[in-house]
């Protein structure tokens, strides 16, 4: 089984490495550690000295704001293609309310309604 070793443990063990005069592969011995998990902490350390070791399912800040940006992206489309359907779907069935919510509908019957987000709409009462 893999032993997992915590980010303070290998910035220990990088900073041993990096600082005496002694090879890696003999710190790794001392840590009771493998050389080669000492040599790839080295390289991700030298690779981003600032956020060396991310944990597992994070990402370094970067990256976590392009994939922010990149599901806001897709939510805004996917809202899109909802108000594009629902445009076409008002022009197939003949309809003639506009789906404006700044144009108020001007209809018989027609009453203010209060939404979940605190905005009055105008919609249609039905007899």
């Amino acid at each position: 089984m893999t032993q997992k070793y915590d980010k303070e443990f290998k910035l220990h063990a990088v900073a041993l490495a990096l600082e005496s005069d002694r090879p890696a592969s003999e710190v790794a011995r001392d840590l009771g550690i493998s050389p080669k998990s000492l040599y790839g902490w080295i390289a991700k350390y030298r690779e981003d000295p600032n956020h060396p070791f991310v944990g597992s399912r994070h990402l370094r800040p970067d990256a976590q704001a392009q994939r922010d940006l990149e599901r806001e992206n897709r939510r805004l489309r996917e809202e899109n293609e909802i108000l594009k359907k629902l445009c076409a779907s008002s022009r197939t069935t003949g309809s003639s309310l506009r789906l404006d919510p700044c144009t108020p509908l001007r209809a018989f019957g027609s009453e203010d309604v209060p939404t979940p987000w605190g905005i009055s709409e105008r919609v249609l009462r039905l007899v």
